[in-house]
């Protein structure tokens, strides 16, 4: 999964419910208000077996949902022209906005946290990791010596 992608098609949402401030536009309010219609609430519904009582899932699952709760929420008010109150739910530091930070907090976090849960010390995975960080400290070490010769 490119969480990178999906963290943008909620960018986009975000975009959307903004431009819906400035000029007429049908929002299609079911698509924000259930989190199953986008890629990632997609792929959460097909994976939720895999990794059902992994904290960070759970994290993620509820900020999505929540993201999609808010998103509705602002969405209902531009489609019943309610802008002014739409608005303020769109500022900088709104449950909007908060909302959009914490799905980037929770897909992060799974990212992070999912990578270790699969990576085992002793599997291949976890030694190509660690080969690699040393190759990179290596370099690190390397660059600072020819700095301090010169």
């Amino acid at each position: 999964m490119h969480f990178k992608h999906t963290l943008e098609e909620h960018q986009m949402a975000g975009a959307s419910l903004r431009g819906g401030l400035h000029q007429q536009v049908h929002l299609i309010t079911p698509a924000f208000a259930k989190d199953r219609c986008c890629a990632l609430g997609l792929w959460i519904d097909a994976n939720e077996d895999a990794w059902d009582g992994f904290p960070a899932f759970l994290h993620l699952k509820i900020a999505h949902a929540s993201f999609h709760t808010v998103a509705f929420v602002v969405a209902i008010a531009v489609e019943e022209r309610r802008l002014s109150e739409a608005a303020a739910l769109l500022e900088p530091g709104s449950l909007f906005e908060s909302a959009a930070e914490l799905l980037k907090i929770a897909v992060r976090r799974f990212q992070h946290e999912s990578l270790e849960a699969i990576c085992v010390p002793g599997d291949e995975l976890h030694a190509c990791k660690h080969e690699q960080k040393m190759v990179h400290c290596e370099l690190i070490l390397r660059h600072h010596d020819l700095k301090n010769s010169i």
